[in-house]
């Protein structure tokens, strides 16, 4: 559906907590003993972001000069840290925790990553603090006490921080030598405060959202995107910019591109055929919470069922607290510039042939500007601007400045769309609009430097759309529960999408994606879309201020 900015700016969203924590099958209780706490040690140096570190708590002894000298900590001294924790004399101190131990070995691009916290249960509160500052040393030979930023977190979230470190410190060799590991460090002490994982959970859950918030997932994701080679970015390169690079020499055509109004105005009554009813009477209310449900289910689909890219950029959506609202599109606004916004989305749909032969390229400033007079120009006639205004209000849109999805509050018009197909088609929308919100700022801000730039805006966005619903759609072929959240009880079972909802649309656009796909590969795509990687498939990164060129692929 289309992809508008309505606003901008940034408002702070409660984490997506619809995940359940499967209880643990197994707990310990832990008892030691002691007198007096350890003598204060002071942080040498602040870890990044956070505030310079009071006196720890507890002590910390000075490590052997072998573990200081290793470049990468084996797994060795990583198990042997969990199982020598120094213990003190009398007193004591009780705690319950969950016993996850060994855990399936998860894989992330070509790295296995191992999952074993056997040992961990056997830290007891008390003995954390040396725990975490001693494997923060080990992973980066730094003697900052991570833990006096942890020591004010609730048990539970000191408990998950100190299995994700044990994690992460367990298979850091896999990261490349410059890896800035202070700042995964801070990340997941962040990401504990709104986890929506704990340690044991199944499907690799813990494992995905700490290694994903560190920023652990995208440096082995990247590590593998590779420049496509020159046959290919031929191909690439005429997808963006079918004209030729700059349009080539061919001139915009102003009375040509009038042509597009007809195009236009065929596409608008269409679709406003489907929104309102010939007898006048009311569209169906769909349920709110219902359409919620539906979302968030959707937001955890995305996020497991495409690899591990959605879910790898540390500064993404779902380590965020934006991670997408779910507004009515009765919200939206109707002001001049959002039905012009309509007008340009649709019009490289419904009259791609016409901008074509008027020589209209989209990377020229000129040429934009001539093609929004041509719209403002449709804006004038009153009835077609309370089409507009009509269709803006039953359109599913995305907020590209504070992240919110917005989809239809009625069913449309039975004459033209069934309840069956509309509720696959609702789900569809749900997954591309929130498809927007995961599409990397630096994918973004190549569209206005290529001839067609409806190729990033909708069609890469619809391309990732359609296959996340095709994999959607299977699921809930072996799952009734599933079906019936996703299409809800008053539809039966069985009923399968139509067919065109399982390929990109949006016209020249999405089959343009399809060939870039093609040309670059399929992870290809998934790194430029989802983390920025944008030379793995032909697009020149804008390089912003104090970037370097070092930081491109």
């Amino acid at each position: 559906m289309a992809h508008r900015n309505t606003g901008s700016g940034s408002r702070h969203h409660p984490q997506d907590t619809s995940q359940t924590h499967p209880a643990s099958s197994t707990t310990t209780t832990t008892t030691t003993t002691h007198t007096t706490p350890a003598a204060s040690h002071p942080a040498s140096h602040p870890v990044p972001q956070q505030r310079p570190a009071p006196h720890g708590e507890q002590s910390s002894p000075s490590p052997t000069p072998a573990l200081v000298k290793s470049k990468r900590p084996d797994r060795d001294m990583i198990e042997a840290t969990a199982t020598t924790t120094p213990t003190a004399t009398t007193g004591t101190s009780t705690s319950t925790s969950r016993v996850v131990g060994r855990q399936p070995d998860m894989t992330v691009g070509e790295v296995t990553v191992r999952a074993d916290y056997t040992g961990l249960e056997k830290v007891p509160p008390s003995k954390m603090p040396y725990f975490i500052n001693r494997v923060n040393h080990l992973i980066k030979e730094s003697h900052t006490q991570v833990w006096d930023q942890v020591k004010d977190l609730p048990e539970d979230q000191k408990r998950w921080i100190m299995h994700a470190i044990y994690l992460y410190a367990r298979n850091v060799s896999a990261l490349p030598d410059d890896f800035d590991h202070a700042s995964a460090i801070s990340r997941m002490i962040n990401q504990a405060r709104t986890a929506r994982s704990k340690p044991g959970d199944p499907d690799s859950a813990f494992e995905r959202e700490v290694l994903g918030a560190a920023g652990f997932t995208q440096a082995i994701l990247l590590a593998k995107v590779k420049r496509p080679t020159s046959g290919a970015l031929e191909k690439l390169r005429s997808q963006y910019n079918p004209g030729g690079e700059g349009g080539g020499s061919r001139k915009l055509d102003p009375e040509a591109l009038r042509k597009v109004q007809p195009a236009l105005r065929k596409v608008i009554d269409g679709e406003l055929a489907f929104w309102v009813r010939p007898d006048g009477l009311p569209l169906t209310p769909e349920s709110p919470p219902r359409a919620q449900k539906v979302f968030d289910r959707v937001r955890r689909h995305v996020a497991t069922r495409m690899g591990h890219y959605p879910a790898a950029n540390p500064d993404g959506p779902y380590y965020s607290n934006e991670r997408g609202e779910l507004h009515s599109t009765d919200e939206l606004s109707t002001k001049g510039e959002h039905l012009l916004n309509y007008l340009k989305n649709r019009v490289q749909r419904a009259a791609r042939d016409d901008l074509d032969a008027a020589g209209y390229n989209g990377s020229r400033p000129e040429d934009k500007k001539a093609l929004e007079a041509v719209l403002n120009e449709m804006l004038q006639d009153p009835a077609t601007k309370e089409k507009i205004k009509t269709l803006v209000k039953r359109t599913g849109a995305h907020n590209a400045g504070e992240g919110k999805v917005y989809i239809q509050p009625v069913q449309p018009n039975p004459d033209k769309k069934s309840l069956v197909q509309w509720r696959w088609r609702m789900a569809r929308t749900l997954i591309h609009e929130f498809m927007h919100h995961l599409s990397h700022k630096d994918l973004n801000a190549t569209a206005d430097d290529i001839g067609f730039p409806q190729v990033v805006k909708e069609g890469l966005v619809d391309l990732v759309t359609a296959e996340a619903f095709t994999a959607l759609a299977d699921d809930m072929k072996a799952d009734p529960e599933l079906y019936r959240l996703v299409l809800g009880d008053d539809v039966p079972q069985g009923t399968t999408p139509d067919e065109a909802q399982l390929r990109p649309g949006y016209g020249a656009a999405g089959q343009a994606a399809v060939e870039i796909r093609t040309a670059a590969g399929p992870e290809a795509v998934h790194a430029a879309f989802f983390l920025g990687a944008v030379e793995a498939i032909g697009l020149e990164r804008k390089k912003p201020e104090g970037r370097t060129p070092e930081d491109a692929l």
